[in-house]
């Protein structure tokens, strides 16, 4: 998709964003934090317990995490250590079209539920 002029990210037939590769980036507003060196199942079952830290989501064997400003990379590996996952590594990453995609999903499907 980034070799492209412009793309459509589509949901079940609805349109959720057309823009350049470089614009739909630009409009994830959120700090992706990518987690590796963890078992990710144990990993994603923690991180989605905890409210800032509700959308998580498996990358091959990294862990996307989609955070507001307010979370650190520390409070991230604090909660995975406290599960018993001590080799985490937290880092912040920069966001792909995959990453927009999954924010907008699920922003669309919290709008679908609260409008009917």
């Amino acid at each position: 998709a980034e070799l492209c002029d412009r793309i459509a990210l589509i949901q079940k037939g609805k349109i959720l964003d057309i823009d350049t590769p470089e614009g739909i980036v630009k409009k994830f507003k959120k700090q992706l934090f990518v987690v590796t060196n963890v078992d990710v199942y144990p990993a994603l079952k923690a991180l989605t317990a905890k409210e800032e830290s509700a959308l998580a989501y498996s990358f091959g064997q990294e862990i996307h995490v989609y955070a507001e400003e307010s979370t650190t990379a520390h409070a991230i590996e604090k909660t995975l250590k406290e599960t018993g996952l001590e080799s985490a590594t937290v880092t912040l990453g920069t966001p792909n079209i995959e990453d927009c995609f999954m924010d907008l999903m699920v922003r669309n499907n919290l709008e679908e539920t609260v409008h009917g």
